[in-house]
C-alpha cells in the first residue's frame, strides 16, 4: 500500500494494527496516527475531529476543558489548531507520569 492508502485507514480504538480494505495491507495504528497528527498540525480543526483523528487519544471534552481554562483558543468558528491540542496533550501526560513517578517513588 502507499501513503494515500493509509488516509483512508479506519482503525478501532484500542487496536494495535489496521487492514486497510482496499490493498490488504496490514499498517500499525501508532505509526498511522502520529503520521496524520503531524500531517494535521496546522489545521484548525473542532474538538470533535482532533478526538477522531487521535483515534480517542484526545477526548472531545479534554479539548473543551482547555479551551475554558483558556490553555488554548477557539477561532470564530470555534476550532482549535490541531497542533496546539496534540502539544498540549502530550505535555499533560508527561505531567500525569511525573506524579505518579513521584507518588511511587520512582526515579
Amino acid at each position: 500500500g502507499d501513503a494515500s492508502d493509509r488516509s483512508r485507514l479506519l482503525a478501532e480504538v484500542g487496536r494495535e494494527f489496521v487492514k486497510c480494505q482496499r490493498c490488504g495491507t496490514t499498517y500499525r495504528v501508532d505509526e498511522c496516527v502520529a503520521q496524520l497528527e503531524d500531517a494535521m498540525r496546522d489545521r484548525l480543526v473542532t474538538a470533535a475531529e482532533v478526538q477522531t483523528a487521535t483515534v480517542g487519544r484526545i477526548k472531545r471534552d479534554r479539548v473543551d476543558k482547555w479551551v475554558a481554562r483558556g490553555l488554548i483558543e477557539r477561532d470564530g468558528e470555534g476550532r482549535v489548531r490541531f497542533g496546539d491540542a496534540c502539544d498540549l496533550a502530550d505535555e499533560w501526560d508527561r505531567e500525569v507520569v511525573k506524579r505518579r513517578e513521584k507518588r511511587h517513588g520512582a526515579a
